[in-house]
């Protein structure tokens, strides 16, 4: 392994010195590939998997009585898909033309606001039961009850902004077989922002193939959703 380092690419004179630069780089690559896949020290249990991708801790929560939440075990996760994907975007580029990234700093905000706002929601353990009677008494549950109902209507309100228009549609006459279907934008968001999906694994789970136009179109739609929702969220 140390001799096909010190030999360059298609040739077979060795070269020691140059080899030495390789592996110090490729040293440097792997170190930085496993310091991004090692767990967070409240995660040692977890292993160092490269191929998981980047993770992030994310604290978890109980809902004490009256509304009050309190820390609990934390969780690891996929990172967001919208910083993984510019990273790779940052990887492949080209270092003699401006980095233009595929999503704006703008647009990262915004997904993180959605997927914290969705997440909470989901998480409180509030049910239609639960928000009759906290309005029929009063007591320091009154409080959550509200924030309650306010991000509901938030949320509500972003996902009118989504809208349900579609980011690609089949042709029938092209697709007889049906094995294509619509993605409409909120599928898109949600898939990206919430399921941490990337843009291929978007295409492929609604038939379609991961061709560069296609990866495009989404993107577009991708973007035009956050652009949407940045007001709201902001």
């Amino acid at each position: 392994m140390t001799k096909e380092f010190d030999r360059p690419a298609f040739s077979t004179a060795f070269d020691p010195v140059a080899g030495a630069d390789r592996r110090a780089a490729e040293a440097v690559r792997v170190a930085d590939m496993l310091g991004r896949a090692t767990p967070p020290e409240a995660m040692q249990a977890a292993p160092v998997a490269p191929a998981r991708g980047p993770m992030q801790l994310v604290q978890g929560f109980d809902l004490a009585p009256g509304g009050t939440r309190r820390r609990a075990s934390a969780h690891w996760r996929a990172a967001c898909a919208l910083v993984v994907m510019v990273e790779q975007a940052r990887q492949r580029h080209d270092a003699e033309r401006p980095f233009v990234p595929p999503f704006t700093a703008a647009h990262l905000a915004t997904a993180a606001a959605y997927r914290a706002l969705t997440e909470w929601r989901d998480g409180s353990g509030i049910k239609c039961a639960s928000i009759e009677a906290g309005r029929a008494c009063a007591g320091g549950g009154s409080d959550f009850l509200d924030r309650y109902l306010d991000r509901g209507a938030t949320l509500d309100a972003v996902h009118r902004a989504i809208g349900a228009s579609v980011a690609m549609s089949p042709r029938r006459h092209m697709d007889r077989d049906n094995a294509r279907h619509a993605i409409s934008d909120r599928a898109v968001v949600d898939m990206v922002v919430l399921a941490g999906r990337d843009l291929s694994a978007v295409l492929r789970a609604y038939g379609w193939q991961p061709k560069g136009e296609h990866r495009k179109l989404i993107r577009a739609a991708l973007c035009g959703s956050l652009d949407r929702m940045r007001d709201l969220l902001g």
